[in-house]
C-alpha cells in the first residue's frame, strides 16, 4: 500500500519553507498518508533510513532545491515511481535560471507523473505559450493560502504594519528603468522597442508580469522563456521594479504611524518620525505580528493574479489589508484596499482603512486554507 508522502524542502534563514512544510504536510495527514519531512539542508541519506519507496504515493517539493538529490544516479523523480509535484514559490523566472528546474518543466511535457506548481496564474498563462517537441509542460496553479493566527484576540493598534523586506535588486549599476533595460537587454533591440517596453511597465495599467512585457514587445518566440540570457534579463528588471515600486509605495505612506518587520526599510526611511523599524521576525511570527495591527500592508511579488500569504493571514487576523491591484483579489472576501503599483496612495488609503475599520472575524481561511488547496491538488491531479 503506498500510504507515505515526502514533503520536501530546504531550510530558510526566516523559517520560510519550513513553515510551508508544516502546513501543507499536516493537510496531506488528513487523507490518512504518513507524512515524512525531508529537508535538503541536512545529509539526506540519513533522513531516507526506514523509508520503503515502493510505499511513496506522492512526493511534493517546496522550492526547486530537493531536484539536485539524485539515486543511484538518477533523478529522484526518475528513481521513485510516484506523483511528484515542484511547487514555484518565487516569480518562475528566479527558479527557473536552475538548470534542474528547466529540466523538471521539460521532462513534464511527456512524464504527467511530473507537475510543476505555479502560485501565480498569469505566469502559468505565459508559459502555457512554451513547448518542447510540440508538447506543452504540466504546469497547474495552487494559489498561497493563509497562516492561521493561534494567538489570543487583542486590542488592535491604531498603526499600520509592513511585514517583508524592501528588497534586493540584482542591477545595482543603473537608477532608471530605461537606465535598466539598456544596460541589461541582450537583444538587438532598437530604440523605440526599448522605449516602448519602458512605457509599458511605467504605464498605470500595468500590474506587474514584467516577463509577459519583455516577450510581447521584443515579440520574443516561447522558447526564450527558459532561455539563459533571457531569464537573466527579466530577473533583472524584474527585481528594479519590485524595489522601485515599494519605494514609491512607501513613500506614498509618509505622515501615518507605520511599524515595520524586515530588512532594508530603517536605512532608506530613518529619517520619517512616523514610521518604526522593528527588526527581523520569522515566518512563523508573522500571524502574530499582524493580530496587533488595524492595518497590513502587502506587496505580491509584481504578481498579477495570485497573491502573497500575507493577503489570507492579514484578514483572517481580522485586520485591514492594504494592497496592490491583483486579479486574484476577486475571490477573497475581506476589507481590502487597493492601489496601482504606479501611482500608490498609501497614506490616504491607511487613513479610510482607519477610520471605516471595524473589529469583525472574517471567514477567509475557510475558503483559502492550505487544506484546500491539498483537497484540490489531489482531486485535479
Amino acid at each position: 500500500m503506498k500510504d507515505i508522502v515526502l514533503v520536501m524542502t530546504w531550510d530558510h534563514p526566516n523559517l520560510v519553507t519550513q513553515n510551508f512544510s508544516t502546513i501543507i504536510s499536516a493537510s496531506f495527514e488528513s487523507y490518512n498518508q504518513r507524512v515524512v519531512q525531508i529537508s535538503v539542508s541536512k545529509p539526506i541519506n540519513e533522513q531516507f533510513v526506514g523509508i520503503d519507496f515502493s510505499s511513496i504515493s506522492a512526493i511534493f517539493c517546496i522550492g526547486h532545491e530537493p531536484l539536485a538529490i539524485r539515486i543511484n544516479n538518477s533523478e529522484l523523480y526518475n528513481a521513485i515511481d510516484c506523483p511528484f509535484y515542484v511547487y514555484v514559490l518565487d516569480t518562475p523566472i528566479y527558479n527557473l535560471r536552475n538548470p534542474a528546474l528547466v529540466k523538471f518543466l521539460n521532462d513534464s511535457t511527456t512524464n504527467k507523473r511530473l507537475h510543476v506548481l505555479f502560485a501565480e496564474q498569469s505566469y502559468i498563462d505565459l508559459y502555457s505559450r512554451y513547448e518542447l517537441n510540440h508538447n506543452k509542460p504540466n504546469i497547474s496553479f495552487m494559489p498561497f493560502a493563509g497562516f492561521p493566527n493561534i494567538n489570543k484576540k487583542v486590542p488592535k493598534l491604531d498603526r499600520a504594519v509592513v511585514v517583508g523586506g524592501l528588497g534586493t535588486q540584482l542591477s545595482t549599476f543603473s537608477d532608471t528603468l530605461i537606465e535598466t533595460i539598456n544596460n541589461s537587454n541582450p537583444y538587438d533591440a532598437d530604440e523605440s522597442e526599448l522605449e516602448n517596453l519602458n512605457n509599458t511597465i511605467n504605464s498605470e495599467s500595468f500590474n506587474g508580469n514584467v516577463t509577459r512585457a519583455i516577450i510581447d514587445n521584443f515579440n520574443l518566440p516561447a522558447s526564450e522563456l527558459v532561455d539563459t540570457d533571457f531569464l537573466t534579463f527579466a530577473c533583472s528588471l524584474d527585481s528594479f521594479i519590485k524595489h522601485r515600486n515599494r519605494i514609491k509605495a512607501i513613500d506614498s505612506l509618509k505622515g501615518f504611524p507605520t511599524d515595520f518587520y524586515g530588512p532594508g526599510w530603517d536605512s532608506m526611511y530613518k529619517d520619517v518620525p512616523e514610521f518604526n523599524f522593528m527588526g527581523e521576525i520569522s515566518h512563523t511570527d508573522i500571524s502574530r505580528i499582524i493580530n496587533q495591527y488595524k492595518i497590513a500592508i502587502n506587496f505580491d511579488p509584481n504578481w498579477e493574479n495570485g497573491v502573497h500569504d500575507r493577503v489570507f493571514t492579514t484578514l483572517g487576523c481580522g485586520s485591514s489589508l492594504i494592497t496592490n491591484k491583483n486579479d486574484f483579489l476577486s475571490n477573497v472576501d475581506g476589507k481590502i484596499y487597493t492601489y496601482s503599483i504606479n501611482n500608490p496612495n498609501l497614506k490616504e488609503l491607511a487613513e479610510t482603512a482607519c477610520a471605516e475599520y471595524t473589529d469583525s472575524h472574517n471567514t477567509v481561511l475557510l475558503n483559502h486554507s492550505w487544506y484546500e488547496r491539498v483537497t484540490k491538488l489531489i482531486q485535479s491531479t
